[in-house]
């Protein structure tokens, strides 16, 4: 048996031996290495970082990624968190082990969890909840009390900022008017209000349909929000 093999391997050493390539063959085999040619995707080193970024977003654009533009690290929290929640997605986020994504402060989105519970934040929900069930309790449990519970979660957003005095005045009218009118005068000034109402309504209404049809832009309905 190991002489038959022996055999079997000796003529394929001997065949193996004289099969090298010819004079030509080993011609253009040098030839190749030594003109050996760059295949494409090395040569997109040889563009400056600008157009190599631009590069990378067309591709992953090309593919439906999506990709925002942030003037610095520092920024990329909010950009993410806005993209998670303009998309109704969790705001859980899993960071790679790295020392340059390590850097960013991830904490500085606040509904962002890139490392377990924010804790802190948990802290502040429980305050708030504790604050709106006290308020709730109270409303519901006096007559007299004269804070409304969905003041609180509403007190702190844009739109308040801009018409906390309109709705302080129109409620010290209120007070006043049913202190010193009753209910007959409320009820006999409640269409001069909505009136006031409805005609600012119209105004800006107006002004969007005038813009349609001028093809104007700039007259904000509110401009401050």
């Amino acid at each position: 048996m190991s002489e038959a093999r022996d055999a079997i391997l000796g003529t394929i050493r001997s065949a193996l031996a004289g099969a090298g390539p010819d004079r030509l063959e080993a011609g253009a085999l040098e030839h190749r290495l030594a003109e050996h040619r760059r295949n494409l995707e090395p040569a997109r080193s040889d563009l400056d970082p600008g157009a190599r970024v631009d590069l990378f977003i067309a591709e992953a654009e090309r593919v439906d990624a999506t990709v925002a533009r942030v003037p610095s690290t520092a920024d990329v929290p909010a950009a993410i968190a806005g993209y998670l929640a303009n998309n109704n997605l969790p705001a859980r986020l899993k960071v790679a082990p790295s020392a340059d994504l390590e850097a960013i402060p991830w904490t500085a989105a606040t509904t962002l969890e890139p490392a377990g519970v924010y804790w802190e934040g948990m802290g502040f929900i429980g305050i708030g909840a504790v604050a709106m069930t006290v308020l709730t309790w109270m409303k519901s449990r006096f007559l007299w009390w004269p804070l409304h519970p969905i003041g609180f979660p509403i007190m702190a957003t844009r739109v308040t900022d801009q018409i906390w005095f309109s709705v302080m005045l129109a409620w010290l009218i209120k007070v006043l008017v049913l202190r010193y009118g009753g209910t007959p005068l409320f009820r006999r000034s409640r269409y001069f209000f909505l009136g006031m109402i409805l005609g600012a309504v119209v105004v800006r209404g107006l002004w969007l349909v005038i813009d349609y049809f001028t093809g104007q832009v700039g007259n904000h309905v509110m401009r401050n929000i």
